[in-house]
């Protein structure tokens, strides 16, 4: 049972409060400690979701420290919870409970726009506020969250610990007593009230009890999105107004500081996924985001009085309401880009058009919605033998909007207007015999729009003609020779900083790639970094090299403390056991206790 466990500070996290524990109970190694605490030698030192709580619950015994309190006040659960459906919730609170299982991995962190810190971070306002108030001072659970590189209190960026030697042990959990002894950097961010806002909504998430807009509804966003003004049609959203309105809400700078900049272009850009069905997962910080957008979005949305009693005609030319004012205001926004008002009407026929003001004060009306009363009336005049003009005329729009709309109704376009279709063909001909040594693919890069139009409706006879192949031309984005011989200094050097720092640890591949920065790189790429495998396995200590090397430092420093050399006094100092000794360190140690004892002869 372990006993005089500390009670925790506002906001701490549970790593650092088993660390302070260590600072103030244990003079033993952390292994010792670990095992005291979880009943494992393997626990890893996790900042933000630490495992085998059950076990660590009962060895400490108090009542305080139950595994449902360690996860909602001491670790970053709470803020990714809400966005995550139930069954998966039961499996990480199994993963919390026990020792087994990725957390990281099953929320999605690893996945996501930031990793996990594998060092505390820290403000050095709120360090020098603590040590006045309780002498000691501690890591806040705040300051840990991904991609919030300020502290919100004092509005100044966050230091994190740099990897280093003392910091490399995976089992061993760091105090805020150690930051004196040890290396900070000042962790990359920028600060500006955006992202103040938005830092202070992480951490309010923090909590509970706190709500969040979401409801794990997958079309939730997209529904929100369309009650706003940004729907194309009844099913569909209209990406640029709201790529457009998204921009104008948050800065460039807030936006590449949070990992979250809006690339149109893109196929994966993350606004479009999460306001359409959503297939994945999105990190929290881009909830806080779509939040914020939208409860700015429905506060300027709201209907002022001066539209409250106004009536609006239907501009449906079937509709019994045609050109009546009867209607009522749906919905009404403000245009950030366009900087003016735009009411939206819909009429009970399912037609709906957008109403503003253009410069000379006058109302500017655009269709929306045509609904289901103007699309039976298409279906019926198109089976008649008129024109696409005709019916265009008729029904108050463009023969373009009749074609667009043709798509519903089952009717093929081509039977209707095969000269369409002979044009096209025409022009494709056209453009294939003028650029005879171009592939398919180039071709449909010329002339997009037409390629569209002759798959869609007569992809057979486009797939059918002869084209050339096109030449596979190889990118090379990496040189990696350059990189390897970046990485190899690198090693070179970390290496000779180890040997002089005296560390006392085997120097392994892991140690030295982790010091580099480039572990990742490495494993995954090792048959094209031949210096830096070269190197690895030169420097790389085996067990016998390594026990060797703490021999001859122990000599050292016994040379150094001006005591006699002993056999046992070297192997005590370098933390040999007798049962380790092989027949070379043995041979070793013995020569050299005789040239001592040869020399002192010789002087005497």
């Amino acid at each position: 049972m372990v006993l005089n466990f500390p009670n925790p500070y506002p906001d701490e996290t549970f790593y650092s409060i088993v660390a302070r524990y260590y600072d103030s109970f244990g003079t033993a190694g952390p292994k010792e400690h670990l095992y005291s605490l979880f009943s494992s030698n393997h626990q890893s030192a996790t900042l933000d979701f630490p495992n085998n709580l059950k076990v660590f619950a009962q060895n400490t015994k108090s009542e305080y420290y139950t595994p449902e309190r360690i996860i909602n006040n001491h670790t970053l659960f709470p803020l990714y919870k809400r966005f995550l459906r139930e069954n998966r919730i039961q499996l990480i609170l199994k993963y919390f409970y026990a020792g087994d299982g990725n957390i990281h991995t099953t929320i999605g962190v690893n996945a996501g726009l930031s990793k996990s810190s594998r060092q505390p971070r820290y403000c050095s306002k709120c360090y020098e506020n603590d040590l006045n108030k309780y002498g000691e001072s501690y890591f806040r659970r705040s300051h840990q969250i991904p991609l919030i590189a300020i502290c919100t209190q004092h509005k100044n960026q966050l230091e994190e610990l740099l990897l280093s030697p003392e910091t490399l042990n995976k089992h061993k959990f760091l105090s805020a007593s150690q930051i004196p002894h040890l290396t900070s950097t000042r962790s990359k961010g920028t600060w500006n009230s955006q992202i103040q806002k938005i830092g202070e909504r992480m951490i309010s998430l923090l909590d509970p009890k706190e709500k969040h807009l979401f409801d794990l509804d997958i079309y939730f966003y997209k529904k929100k999105f369309q009650s706003l003004g940004f729907n194309k049609g009844e099913n569909f959203i209209d990406l640029k107004k709201l790529y457009a309105s998204f921009s104008d809400r948050f800065s460039q700078q807030t936006l590449r500081a949070l990992k979250s900049e809006i690339k149109p272009n893109e196929s994966k850009c993350w606004l479009k996924s999460i306001a359409r069905k959503h297939r994945k997962s999105f990190d929290p910080i881009r909830h806080v985001l779509i939040e914020d957008f939208i409860l700015a979005k429905t506060k300027a949305n709201t209907t002022t009085d001066e539209f409250k009693n106004q009536k609006w005609p239907c501009l449906n030319p079937v509709c019994i309401n045609k050109s009546k004012n009867v209607l009522s205001l749906f919905s009404e926004h403000y245009d950030q880009k366009a900087k003016k008002r735009i009411l939206t009407i819909k009429c009970d026929c399912g037609f709906s058009y957008t109403e503003s003001k253009d410069l000379a004060n006058q109302p500017f009306r655009r269709v929306k919605t045509y609904g289901r009363l103007w699309e039976v009336e298409l279906k019926k005049l198109l089976k008649k033998d008129i024109s696409i003009r005709a019916i265009a005329s008729q029904l108050n729009c463009d023969s373009k909007t009749v074609i667009h709309h043709m798509k519903n109704t089952g009717i093929d376009v081509k039977k209707r207007n095969p000269k369409v279709l002979l044009l096209k063909r025409k022009k494709w001909i056209q453009l294939k015999q003028k650029h005879s040594d171009l592939s398919i693919s180039n071709l449909r890069s010329l002339q997009p729009a037409l390629y569209t139009h002759l798959y869609k409706n007569d992809k057979n006879w486009l797939l059918t003609l002869k084209y050339p192949s096109g030449k596979k031309r190889t990118q090379y984005r990496v040189n990696w020779k350059s990189r390897d011989k970046d990485l190899g200094d690198r090693i070179y050097s970390k290496y000779h900083y180890l040997l002089s720092t005296g560390y006392k640890k085997r120097i392994s591949k892991n140690i030295l790639l982790k010091l580099a920065s480039h572990e990742h790189t490495y494993y995954k790429n090792q048959s094209k970094l031949p210096i830096s495998s070269r190197l690895l396995s030169k420097h790389e200590e085996s067990i016998q090299e390594h026990q060797i090397r703490r021999v001859m430092m122990a000599i050292d420093t016994i040379k150094t403390q001006d005591l006699s050399l002993k056999a046992w006094r070297i192997y005590r100092i370098a933390g040999i056991r007798k049962k380790d000794i092989t027949e070379k360190i043995e041979r070793i140690v013995l020569q050299i206790v005789a040239h001592q004892t040869d020399s002192k002869l010789k002087t005497a």
